[in-house]
């Protein structure tokens, strides 16, 4: 549900409210990557997924990612448009998103963690002792493939050399590397090839 900008944080927390008081249950995952909110909406069997993110924009951005249920993007002619003109109509104090009523049912929200099913799912595409030794630069874009990068480290038989991989809100994409600073993390081992 969140990526690792603070500024984001209130924005996450009005998103829950909101959600709640419409009657919705919440399941907030946390602090994940766009594929596992897939992942998880997926998994979970829910009837949708919605994230608050900075990633595409510099640090002082933000914006929304939405998925259907299983995890079916949500785009202008998958319902985007529906969204826009819902938000509009509430606007005006009708439709299906509009405040609603003093008393109607509030939603619940619980945490979830879909880490580990996330890493046995991704675990059952690979065959682990079928792997050569392999050097692999990982490099976490924006921090936030860092905590699940560690996680198959252990359980892949691998060399990583990580980079970028704490999700401190710092690496967002106005300030992550190019192509050319990976590929100059490559260049000591080049020669051992």
């Amino acid at each position: 549900m969140k990526q690792a900008v603070a500024h984001l944080l209130p924005y996450i927390e009005a998103e829950k409210k909101a959600l709640v008081d419409a009657g919705a249950d919440v399941l907030d995952i946390g602090l994940v990557g766009t594929e596992q909110v897939y992942f998880a909406t997926w998994n979970l069997q829910a009837d949708a997924g919605a994230m608050i993110t900075a990633s595409h924009n510099p640090a002082d951005y933000n914006g929304m990612k939405f998925v259907r249920e299983q995890a079916i993007p949500i785009s202008g002619d998958t319902g985007l448009s529906q969204m826009g003109s819902w938000v509009a109509a509430a606007l005006l104090g009708s439709g299906p998103l509009a405040r609603p009523e003093s008393g109607a049912h509030r939603g619940t929200i619980s945490k979830i963690d879909p880490t580990p099913a996330y890493v046995e799912h991704l675990m059952g595409y690979v065959n682990p002792s079928a792997l050569g030794p392999l050097r692999v630069v990982a490099n976490g874009g924006d921090g936030m493939a860092g905590p699940l990068v560690e996680i198959l480290r252990d359980r892949l038989p691998l060399e990583f050399f990580p980079m970028h991989m704490v999700p401190d809100g710092m690496n967002t994409a106005a300030s992550l590397p190019s192509r050319s600073a990976t590929r100059s993390a490559l260049t000591p081992f080049s020669s051992t090839r």
